[in-house]
């Protein structure tokens, strides 16, 4: 339906089609317009896991040995020697005109403060990452009201990413939707579905495959695929249906 969010897992380009689809349908325009304000680890990598994507992707970087690094890294990216925190500067860029505006620099001010001002250029969405946790839970409380979509504190997905590892000995709660669960657990040796195809395993109901991890070899599971030891198996399950799944994946 119009409106309705949805969750996809599987391989980078085939993900990317099933977007354009998925937003053609609903009308809008496929390619997004992303500036990222700060080129340090943060606006790279995320550059770099955008770059793949039908986007327009620009990077703020006012260091201009920076600026080269990036462009000799970064293929499909433009790279702005310019400073963010110039309204001047914003202006000149149009990014009233862009869809999100993400700032990733080591300063929380500037970042929240170029948020502020791109957001009253027009720009849809505005994300800035927030270090210190009294300004995360601040931004978090009236940061809507200001035009900011959301604000991602490092801090607080480092303690999300280590709390599920420490959920149980039997899986690892990655993340939670509302009604379901994303969870993983590796096929222990005592498992009566080592060797079997995943089509003839009797899966129990509202638990859905979503990937399979063979060593560092990840994908998306197709019904003749063979169920080995120590495979991760990641699934979609109803608080209800865990159970039964672990007890199929690790008994």
């Amino acid at each position: 339906h119009p409106g309705d969010l949805a969750t996809l897992a599987g391989e980078p380009s085939k993900l990317q089609e099933t977007v354009m689809r998925l937003q053609a349908r609903s009308g809008k325009d496929q390619k997004s317009n992303i500036v990222i304000f700060g080129g340090g680890e943060y606006g790279f990598s995320l550059a770099q896991s955008l770059e793949s994507w039908n986007c327009r992707i620009r990077i703020f970087e006012e260091d201009a040995e920076r600026c080269q690094e990036l462009t000799d890294l970064l293929t499909n990216v433009t790279i702005l020697n310019a400073d963010a925190t110039s309204i001047a500067e914003m202006k000149e860029e149009l990014i009233g005109d862009a869809d999100f505006f993400i700032a990733v620099t080591d300063i929380d001010e500037d970042n929240v403060m170029t948020c502020l001002q791109a957001h009253s250029l027009g720009t849809k969405y505005c994300l800035p990452v927030i270090h210190r946790a009294d300004y995360a839970d601040a931004m978090t409380g009236f940061g809507e009201k200001l035009g900011i979509l959301a604000a991602i504190s490092p801090r607080e997905t480092t303690r999300k990413d280590l709390s599920r590892f420490i959920t149980s000995d039997r899986f690892h709660l990655l993340h939670k939707l509302e009604g379901v669960e994303l969870i993983e657990s590796s096929v222990s040796k005592s498992s009566a579905i080592i060797g079997k195809k995943v089509k003839e395993v009797d899966w129990p109901t509202d638990c859905v495959l979503v990937a399979q991890l063979h060593g560092a070899r990840g994908e998306v599971p197709a019904a003749d695929d063979i169920i080995d030891e120590e495979d991760s198996l990641y699934a979609l399950v109803k608080p209800k249906a865990k159970r039964a799944f672990l007890k199929l994946v690790a008994p």
